[in-house]
């Protein structure tokens, strides 16, 4: 934007924006340079480039290219990478066309996903996927296929409709009005044709406008403004549409001239819009206003041209980078939305636009000095005066200045001129002739008392009287005086023998009292006095110092900065409470309040980095400071110094793991593809050397954003130096975690940070904590060789005595399996009385069934009839099959139910062969067996923790055990009295061989069983439960117990 300047300066200057346009194309790493017509910048702070072949992700310093490769899902379907422009929605990815199919990509998962609609006769539309419009506000999304309209909400469950059955062109443009109504402004190609619609989410509003642009003027362009007016961009300037009326403006002009062949409109955030054209530049006009400025400029090799590429199309992003798609080659890219300067540039000066001197007249009127031109300007008019001279070498113009009277001096190497008020020409002051055919008027400064002081390269000062009438020596022994400051009485003065000298003018004829001198001041350029009078600022090659006042006639002379971080000032004066310096590389501002330096650089708008030296101007009324250049005059105020660059977002862009990338995410514990998402690593002890990749996402000018990478490590932690690389290497990283915080700077050097990365590096196999346990336990294993042979004769007596034990547990082992072969007898008893009744009552096919099952059963009672254990799960299966053969002998009268705890692992678990078989055959003989309508035996299997017991209950609802015919205790069958045998003997077993293992002593509890009466809530017997505890078998106590 123009700074608000004195009125004089609109009839003198001519201002046009200047920015730092940066060019992107295959060389630097595009895919291609053609086709380049959409662009995009996403929420992470990439942008997204369209090419002829394949896709571009842009971080400000690298390029990746995406493209199809069908080996991998979640890429790219077309080579052509996007036909239409990019959106974003909020959580639901970035949305473009990939000509067969409307494309979105998810950042963390760095895949693209496809999707394809259906059209009304039921097919896919599968092509020409060429237009696209993103509402990210309320996360939808619009695109052309197969000559439609579809419509698709991103939020779930994701309604998709068809809308229309038009094709929508590559440079038609969908806006929201301000009724919420969908506009889409169709223009065919650049014919004279604009056809509006309006659309809903269900479709079509009303019927299509339609109208012929002015003087059948071919449509390149529309922006939707407010509900009556549309912006048209035409191959024959700008016009306004009401759509009301449906009457066209007359021709937007720039200043009176056509803004010529418009490609392109966007619009920033004041309202402005911004209209490329194809060959003509870019321009910015005002509709508030009516005003334009422009071509946009832009310095190339030193020479501020304006910016005039073969424009195509432009994209506007919220921080106002403007990039720019160019005719095959590539895009440029600048920011608009940073021009914290004005370049004037004066009508009447030409080509030649250097300003080379300024002085400000009584009244504010300013004079600027050219190489042969002096410009007054006036809040009435502008005048020029041509100078006499060549404006090379001895010509150049040194000394410029503006008496109290109102005459102009200006001195050069060989002669002083002056223009007295009312004459029209300047000519030569004629002074004394000393033998000096070039003395040299370097400086000039008019005294309190009226004279003028002229620095020559004469051995000493020279004095004008006030009346202008004659000159005269100056008794101070300054030898070849260059440069006059100081305000008030003082009078500071440098030689070109690097003398500086301090004094006071002293009484009416303002004599020159040298107070102190300084030698070696090296090529002083700026003399500026501070705002509260107690002390000077030099600007020098050097460096800045500042003289101050130390006593009655003492000064004391410092340097400003420390170190060798040194401005070389070329000019200098203050600006409300800033020092602001013109350097080699840009305008500089210091406030000696803060120490804040900030610099103002091409991409801030200036008009290049070629200062004249000693060329500035502030003009305290309109806090206006004026630097003159190589190209013209850089305007500053206050605002010049307020950030307008984009806040940084310091972002990883790529991480190489011993030189190779796109292998992170392989070590990534989140799991995301992007390493602009990536938080940690876990890196193997041999891929310790990382290179990390940064950006700050400024592309206004990302060559002076600045990094900083902190370590924080396991041992030790470094910070780095500041750097302009965004890049940092870190090599040969030892086992433990890092911490890696990277700070970046935008532009405008104002920092942002950190975003973190921790990095874990794991040690080798052998400095594991396996691997040291592994030692300890070889460790321990070598201490036991050494106390093997000390144990040896202990070990000896000890088996003698483990011998004696196991002859015992063998012989109570004989005598338990005698016991269990004697069950196995009485359950083939009673199973053949079974086959026999059903033989004898004739059912024969019963018995044929019952016979199968009493074959499985009893070949499973045989097969596990020499083994002590059964595994529970085997065991379950065992009394399962017995029950169902005596289910089918009993019939209904029998009926049966098995619960197991779900906690219990049958798998791991023994109990003594048929040791619960003889309970369940007591409760279907004695309980349940004589009533007329049978019964339910519940078979239950339960473990208990806390003791260590697997308990088993095994319950009936018959008679009850004082029903069966009141002898209880007296008649208890035979089974029962084997199993007590049984428990006894394992009891024993057991015992002996818990009290000889090795084992930690945790021994197992006694087998034993409890019966239970069952009772009705009045008394009467409802059956009888068995409760077995039996210790927790595994197969190593089993084995144990053999051995």
């Amino acid at each position: 934007m123009l700074l608000t300047l004195s009125s004089q300066f609109i009839v003198a200057q001519v201002s046009s924006p200047v920015y730092s346009f940066h060019h992107l194309g295959s060389s630097d790493g595009l895919s291609s340079s053609q086709y380049n017509y959409h662009v995009f910048q996403d929420s992470v702070g990439f942008a997204w480039i369209s090419s002829l072949v394949g896709l571009n992700r842009f971080d400000g310093y690298r390029v990746k290219q995406y493209r199809p490769d069908t080996t991998q899902s979640g890429s790219l379907l077309n080579l052509q990478a996007s036909q239409s422009a990019f959106g974003e929605v909020s959580g639901g990815g970035m949305w473009f066309t990939n000509d067969v199919a409307l494309t979105r990509y998810w950042q963390k998962q760095d895949i693209f996903e496809h999707f394809q609609f259906d059209l009304p006769d039921g097919e896919k539309a599968t092509n020409t996927y060429w237009w696209c419009y993103v509402d990210s506000q309320n996360d939808r999304v619009f695109t052309s296929g197969n000559r439609h309209l579809f419509f698709l909400d991103v939020t779930p469950p994701g309604r998709q409709s068809l809308l229309d059955t038009i094709h929508v062109g590559v440079r038609d443009r969908m806006q929201i009005t301000g009724k919420g109504e969908y506009i889409l402004l169709r223009n065919f190609f650049g014919s004279p044709r604009l056809e509006i619609r309006y659309y809903s989410v269900d479709g079509l509003l009303r019927e299509p406008l339609e109208f012929n642009g002015p003087k059948e003027r071919g449509i390149r362009d529309a922006y939707y403004f407010s509900d009556s007016l549309i912006w048209v961009a035409t191959r024959n300037g700008l016009y306004k549409l009401n759509t009301i009326t449906g009457q066209w403006s007359d021709e937007i002009t720039n200043n009176g001239r056509s803004f010529g062949y418009l490609e392109s409109i966007c619009v920033d955030r004041e309202g402005n819009l911004i209209l490329g054209t194809a060959t003509e530049g870019i321009y910015r006009y005002n509709p508030v206003a009516n005003r334009s400025e422009g071509p946009f400029m832009t310095n190339l090799g030193g020479n501020l041209q304006p910016f005039t590429p073969s424009i195509v199309r432009m994209y506007l992003n919220e921080d106002e980078t403007l990039w720019v798609s160019v005719k095959d080659d590539g895009v440029y890219y600048a920011n608009i939305g940073m021009d914290k300067t004005s370049t004037l540039r004066i009508r009447a000066h030409g080509d030649n636009q250097n300003i080379v001197r300024f002085a400000l007249g009584e009244g504010g009127d300013m004079w600027l000095a050219g190489p042969k031109m002096v410009t007054h300007i006036t809040d009435r008019d502008t005048t020029q005066y041509a100078l006499d001279i060549s404006g090379q070498e001895l010509e150049q113009v040194k000394s410029f200045l503006v008496d109290r009277s109102g005459t102009v001096w200006l001195g050069t190497l060989k002669m002083l001129l002056h223009l007295p008020p009312g004459e029209k020409t300047f000519r030569q002051y004629a002074l004394p002739y000393d033998g000096m055919v070039y003395p040299g008027y370097n400086d000039l400064k008019e005294l309190p008392n009226g004279e003028l002081l002229v620095a020559t390269n004469r051995e000493s000062l020279l004095r004008i009287s006030a009346d202008r009438t004659h000159c005269f020596k100056d008794p101070t022994s300054c030898i070849r005086p260059r440069i006059l400051g100081g305000t008030g009485n003082d009078l500071l003065v440098t030689t070109l023998r690097d003398s500086f000298f301090v004094g006071k003018l002293i009484g009416a004829d303002a004599v020159f009292r040298v107070d102190t001198v300084f030698l070696g001041l090296p090529y002083v350029t700026a003399i500026v006095a501070d705002e509260a009078g107690d002390k000077y600022w030099i600007g020098t090659h050097a460096g800045l110092f500042q003289i101050t006042r130390s006593g009655a006639r003492r000064y004391t002379l410092s340097s400003v900065f420390d170190g060798t971080d040194q401005p070389v000032v070329h000019a200098m004066d203050i600006l409300d409470d800033r020092l602001v310096m013109s350097l080699t590389t840009g305008l500089e501002s210091y406030q000696s309040s803060t120490g804040i330096r900030q610099k103002l650089q091409l991409s801030d708008g200036l008009q290049g980095n070629e200062f004249t030296l000693r060329s500035v101007l502030t003009d305290t009324l309109q806090q206006t400071i004026f630097f003159g250049g190589k190209n013209g005059v850089d305007v500053l105020t206050q605002r010049s110094f307020i950030s307008t660059a984009p806040p940084p977002r310091p972002t990883i862009t790529d991480i190489l793991i011993n030189y190779e990338s796109e292998v992170a995410t392989d070590y990534s514990p989140n799991k995301v593809s992007n390493v602009a998402f990536i938080e940690h690593l876990r890196l193997p002890y041999n891929k310790n050397s990382i290179e990390l990749h940064v950006s700050a996402f400024d592309f206004s000018d990302p060559a002076n954003c600045q990094y900083r990478f902190e370590v924080l490590g396991s041992e030790n932690n470094t910070e780095r130096p500041v750097t302009d690389q965004p890049f940092a290497i870190l090599t040969d990283l030892r086992e433990g975690e890092y911490k890696i915080n990277i700070y970046a700077t935008n532009s405008d050097n104002q920092w942002s940070g950190p975003r973190s990365l921790t990095i874990i590096i794991l040690p080798p196999w052998y400095r594991t904590w396996w691997a040291y346990t592994l030692y300890a336990l070889l460790v321990a294993a070598a201490g036991w060789g050494v106390n093997w042979y000390r144990l040896r004769n202990i070990r000896e007596i000890e088996k003698e005595q483990l011998r004696t034990a196991q002859a015992e547990a063998l012989a109570a082992e004989t005598e338990t399996s005698v016991l269990r072969l004697q069950m196995n007898p009485h359950f083939i008893f009673n199973s053949l009385n079974s086959i026999n009744s059903f033989i004898m009552t004739g059912r024969k096919l019963e018995a044929h069934e019952y016979l199968m099952k009493f074959a499985d059963v009893i070949r499973d009672i045989l097969n596990r009839s020499t083994q002590p254990l059964t595994r529970l799960d085997q065991a379950i299966d065992l009394l399962r099959d017995y029950m169902e053969a005596e289910q089918m002998r009993m019939g209904d009268k029998l009926r049966f139910h098995i619960e197991e705890d779900p906690e219990l692992d049958t798998f791991s678990y023994y109990l003594p062969t048929m040791i619960v078989q003889p309970f369940i055959e007591n409760s279907i003989k004695h309980g349940i067996g004589g009533l007329p309508q049978g019964g339910l035996i519940t078979l239950r299997f339960k473990m208990d923790e806390e003791q260590e017991l697997l308990l088993v209950e095994v319950e009936d609802d018959g008679r009850g055990r004082r029903m069966q015919g009141g002898r209880t205790g007296k008649h208890a069958s035979k089974a029962l009295g084997i199993t007590n045998k049984r428990m006894d003997q394992l009891n024993a077993v057991y015992a002996t061989a818990s009290s000889t293992s090795s084992a930690p002593a945790s021994a197992p509890k006694k087998y034993r069983y409890e019966i239970k009466d069952l009772k009705h809530p009045d008394g009467s017997p409802r059956g009888t439960l068995v409760l077995l505890y039996l210790p927790l078998t595994y197969p190593r106590q089993h084995e144990s117990s053999r051995s």
